[in-house]
């Protein structure tokens, strides 16, 4: 294939006797236009809607909220739901088996045990803690471009709302970061 499509003036019909592969199937290789081939089924999500994925699931670990397996696998399935797209899953979640072969062809992300916040450290006002949290919310701003869109940007009280884990939780984070 590559022989023939770099012009090197080799025709079918020469590559055919010279590899030892049947015209036809060259010719089929060659009409088909595509050069990449994967083996079994196609992904339910095309190599972009998967990156996409990949840097949500990167923005919700840096700024602290990390995502369960269980949350990523909810959110896939209603993403499918809401586009009426076709789909294997059952039970309202993707599969495990989707979701650990996700991860395989994404190995960038990996499982680790979330931190249990002390309750007692959590209520105590510390400089870094907050000149981390300035920092994370001014890049988050920069990330966003909402400079001139103030509108979109909200506070929320923290009752009612999930600060920190109280057990140890199987998170999915990217390699290399805590």
């Amino acid at each position: 294939m590559r022989a023939i499509n770099r012009g090197e003036g080799i025709s079918v019909r020469e590559a055919s006797k010279q590899f030892g592969i049947p015209r036809r199937t060259l010719r089929n290789h060659i009409s088909s236009g595509s050069t990449e081939k994967r083996l079994g089924r196609k992904p339910l999500l095309s190599d972009e809607e998967e990156r996409l994925l990949v840097d949500r699931i990167a923005r919700f670990a840096n700024i602290g909220l990390p995502l369960t397996a269980k949350m990523i696998r909810c959110c896939i399935f209603e993403y499918f739901e809401k586009n009426n797209r076709q789909h294997p899953f059952t039970s309202n979640l993707a599969g495990e088996k989707w979701f650990r072969l996700f991860l395989n062809r994404h190995p960038q992300l990996c499982h680790r045990k979330a931190q249990a916040m002390n309750p007692a450290r959590a209520q105590k006002l510390n400089r870094f803690i907050v000149n981390d949290h300035f920092t994370k919310l001014e890049q988050a701003i920069v990330d966003l471009d909402l400079f001139d869109k103030p509108d979109r940007i909200f506070n929320l009280d923290e009752k009612g709302c999930r600060l920190s884990l109280h057990h140890q939780q199987r998170v999915i984070a990217l390699k290399g970061n805590k």
